[in-house]
């Protein structure tokens, strides 16, 4: 896990996040969201893992609390999903994050929290990013078990800290 972090551009969404130098990546073109996958090999289940997405926003729809609605939605998602009911909040603030393309700040929502996995039953740590883009939202997506979760948070954090869009 414990390398120099680097600073990667996604090729298919554009959004930059400092990560080891040992993850690895792959392209998850899905239009109409664009994606890539980095993760600590070798890719399993349950290995430590980020996703970043770009899902663009029809202009009628596009407002600026857009990337809250996108997290929200990521929440309910996984609350549904989880067993019994699983989901704890663990963390939840804002943050400002630096457009590298336009030098304009976005403003984007952190949500930490945990659940447990029906298939596996195991309990799993999600560590996303929503974040407001001019004609779309973001979402960088860290999963990671919680028995790993102390081993991999920094690399989550690395990842918050350096993200430019």
């Amino acid at each position: 896990m414990t390398s120099t972090p680097q600073q990667r551009v996604g090729p298919v969404t554009g959004i930059a996040i400092a990560l080891p130098a040992t993850w690895q990546s792959k392209d998850l073109r899905q239009p109409p969201e664009l994606a890539e996958l980095y993760y600590s090999p070798p890719h399993q289940k349950h290995s430590p893992q980020i996703i970043v997405q770009t899902i663009p926003v029809p202009p009628g729809e596009h407002h600026p609390g857009s990337y809250h609605e996108l997290a929200d939605s990521l929440i309910f998602e996984q609350q549904q999903a989880s067993l019994h009911g699983s989901l704890r909040e663990i963390d939840q603030r804002e943050i400002v994050v630096d457009g590298h393309a336009d030098g304009v700040s976005h403003t984007a929502r952190v949500d930490v929290f945990s659940y447990i996995d029906p298939a596996s039953e195991t309990s799993i740590l999600q560590y996303q990013i929503c974040v407001q883009m001019d004609e779309a939202v973001g979402a960088i997506v860290g999963l990671v078990t919680a028995a790993e979760m102390m081993q991999y948070l920094p690399v989550f954090e690395a990842a918050e800290q350096s993200l430019k869009l």
